[in-house]
């Protein structure tokens, strides 16, 4: 039997329970997607990786492991065409994607443990990974979308550090401030930033600024957009918005559509960008980044950070919810 195991780092305990067990003669294989978290990734080599090779060539089984970067979008295609041909058996399955999956995976609710683990789920996330009766897979994490911004500058330019946590704070006024600070402040280029690029990333953005306009219900059928004339009319006005960031008040680059996590991260920390649309599970990375920047450059004024939801459309703040979660194929025997 081949068995490939295709997983997230954060299944280290699933992988040694496996790798601990009497093994069929074959190949195994865990392939890890690289964590933006060096020390997380570190601990994947020292504690997973490192433990698995001692079992390597054994009588029973092959061991090969590697840890390998790859984009959410890339590694959900893999793990569709591997589940498919049978070769795929322990993944993490995005949020984004859980539907795809949803006819490919074990019903989770036949596992004990994980059933009763179910009754302290967010029943948001819930919903997401059950298509009523059968459980896709099991969240394992909740992230949101949030604002990080220059509270430095914002006081430099007398507004209010806290300002974009009141619930007064639009798109608008986010705007506004962004276009008076970037003309003045040479090394800003950017405004506002966010996760242009034809991935996940921008599904997400899309969805915050359709929520914070009042689109509330659902509008995805069998994968497929489908609109109705109010939301259609609310997604052109959202939409209308983006466009003017990019080509009237230019607080977005036309770039933009390059952009994911990693390379807008990277600006904001580097100190080009004013606002910054990422993840909450990235603020403490962030903030290590800068400190060392700080440290390191010995800044008169030291770049200061602060964190909120996004701003508010016409008719609330809104934001989506990343969850990524454990999922067993539908041909895997535990």
């Amino acid at each position: 039997m081949k068995s490939i195991i295709f997983c997230l780092s954060i299944f280290s305990c699933i992988i040694l329970s496996l790798a601990n067990t009497e093994c069929t003669e074959g190949l195994y294989m865990s392939i890890w997607k690289h964590s933006e978290n060096v020390e997380l990734t570190a601990w994947v080599q020292r504690n997973v990786l490192d433990t698995l090779r001692t079992q390597e060539n054994t009588e029973n089984a092959i061991f090969a492991n590697s840890i390998q970067p790859a984009e959410t979008n890339e590694y959900m295609n893999y793990a569709e065409l591997m589940v498919k041909e049978g070769i795929l058996d322990i993944f993490d399955v995005d949020i984004v994607y859980a539907g795809r999956f949803k006819n490919l995976t074990s019903d989770l609710n036949n596992f004990p443990v994980i059933k009763n683990l179910t009754n302290f789920l967010d029943e948001d996330l819930k919903k997401y990974y059950s298509d009523g009766k059968r459980l896709i897979a099991f969240p394992w994490k909740r992230d949101q979308g949030v604002l990080i911004y220059r509270k430095d500058l914002l006081k430099k330019y007398k507004y209010s550090e806290i300002m974009p946590q009141n619930d007064d704070f639009t798109w608008e006024k986010m705007e506004e401030i962004a276009m008076k600070i970037k003309k003045k402040e040479k090394h800003i280029t950017e405004g506002y930033a966010w996760q242009g690029k034809n991935y996940e990333g921008l599904t997400c953005n899309v969805m915050e600024w359709f929520a914070s306009d009042g689109l509330n219900s659902s509008i995805i059928e069998d994968d497929k957009i489908v609109l109705n004339k109010v939301n259609r009319d609310i997604a052109i006005k959202s939409f209308e918005r983006v466009a003017g960031w990019i080509s009237e008040s230019k607080i977005t680059s036309a770039k933009v559509i390059e952009d994911t996590e990693d390379s807008v991260k990277q600006r904001f920390v580097d100190g080009e960008i004013l606002f910054l649309r990422t993840w909450n599970g990235h603020y403490d990375i962030i903030q290590k980044d800068i400190q060392r920047n700080n440290q390191k450059n010995g800044l008169e004024i030291p770049m200061e950070i602060g964190v909120s939801f996004l701003p508010r459309g016409n008719k609330l703040k809104g934001m989506f919810f990343l969850s990524s979660s454990l999922s067993l194929s539908f041909h895997t025997l535990l």
